[in-house]
């Protein structure tokens, strides 16, 4: 279905000329939970944000933000909590602890956080959920290696690793396919690569030559976002579309991460600049799209006030992003929210397309398409 929409869009394009422009964005901060740091982690298709924040008493909680206000989590058993993915439902899930207690997976869900007992006793985090209730993340056993896990319908599968000892994941799809990061058994070393499991296997994705890779997200067609270092020793973003990883690129910073794609294969993150003023942060949040890294900053029209973005976390089928940005000291978390723009007015002389046949030009783009989900 994504290559249908996507052949649609270039015939849409196309026939739009001048009016195909870059997609422009208008920002919403999500307010406070009475602190100065707001966080935003993970935007689902209704536009509900989960994430953390700090309080007037400098403790950080898990927060669920439902379009028009800021909720405090809670915490189960100690004094901070962290939101980090919210699914379909608004269903958020995360980790709570103090510090000094073992740090528990939790499940917020109407209106109650529920702690994940996944594997009792030991520590665990949990990074992703999706519409079915599935979550994805990591347990470790004190001391312990740290495993990558799946857990569904009360039942928590360990996913092992790639031949060493650790594992972790980041990423879920709404097929229950995990992507993370584990360790593989080189000759000589061993070293971390981001994986996908699906069909019961962990299969490794490879670096962009370099040591070690990380996968953050995966969207619905088994594509791949993360970081992996280079051959060079450059932290790039990249882009694996079920055969070959691809170098994002970055701002001049050598620099750069992947951490949420949607179904379209627009991936948006953090990269690195190079021209700073002392108090400047050196991370611009960016957008990934038609072959092209963008700084979102110089996409929003509005609603900044003056912060400078400096990450985006999450981006919904929508288009809608959640980013985080400064303001000097001042932090706050923003959903970004496509403008929509009208067409221009026809130039005189210039023969404009019908509908019928913009249509039509679709439908001969469309033709022929395979429509599939890579492995």
């Amino acid at each position: 279905m994504m290559r249908i929409v996507a052949s649609v869009a270039l015939a849409s394009c196309i026939a739009a000329g001048p009016a195909c422009a870059v997609q422009r964005y208008v920002a919403n901060s999500l307010g406070t939970l009475g602190g100065d740091y707001v966080q935003g982690n993970a935007i689902n298709d209704r536009g509900e944000v989960a994430g953390s924040a700090s309080r007037s008493d400098y403790k950080v909680r898990a927060f669920l933000h439902d379009g028009s206000t800021m909720r405090d989590l809670g915490t189960l058993d100690g004094d901070s909590s962290f939101g980090y993915a919210i699914n379909a439902l608004g269903h958020v899930t995360g980790a709570s602890g103090n510090g000094l207690s073992t740090v528990r997976a939790f499940l917020y869900a109407s209106g109650v956080m529920t702690g994940l007992d996944i594997f009792p006793g030991r520590e665990t985090q949990a990074y992703a959920i999706n519409a079915s209730g599935q979550i994805a993340g990591g347990v470790v056993a004190l001391p312990g290696p740290y495993h990558a896990f799946i857990y569904s319908g009360g039942l928590a599968v360990d996913l092992g690793t790639l031949g060493g000892s650790d594992s972790a994941a980041y990423g879920l799809n709404s097929f229950g396919d995990v992507v993370g990061a584990a360790d593989v058994q080189l000759p000589g070393q061993t070293a971390k690569h981001a994986f996908i499991f699906t069909g019961g296997k962990m299969r490794d994705l490879g670096t962009l030559g370099g040591p070690w890779s990380y996968a953050f997200a995966v969207n619905d067609i088994g594509w791949v976002t993360g970081q992996s270092v280079t051959a060079d020793g450059y932290e790039r973003a990249f882009l694996h579309t079920g055969s070959s990883m691809v170098d994002l690129g970055d701002f001049g910073g050598r620099s750069s991460i992947g951490l949420a794609i949607d179904v379209k294969g627009q991936v948006v993150g953090r990269a690195a600049v190079t021209t700073l003023t002392p108090d400047e942060n050196p991370w611009r949040a960016f957008v990934y799209s038609d072959g092209r890294m963008r700084d979102i900053n110089g996409l929003v029209d509005s609603g900044l006030d003056g912060a400078v973005l400096y990450v985006a976390n999450g981006i919904n089928e929508r288009g809608q992003i959640v980013a985080n940005g400064c303001k000097g000291l001042t932090c706050r978390a923003y959903r970004l929210d496509p403008l929509a723009d009208p067409l221009p007015p026809p130039i005189p002389g210039v023969p404009t397309l019908s509908g019928f046949a913009l249509l039509a030009m679709a439908a001969l783009v469309v033709a022929g398409a395979h429509v599939r989900r890579p492995r």
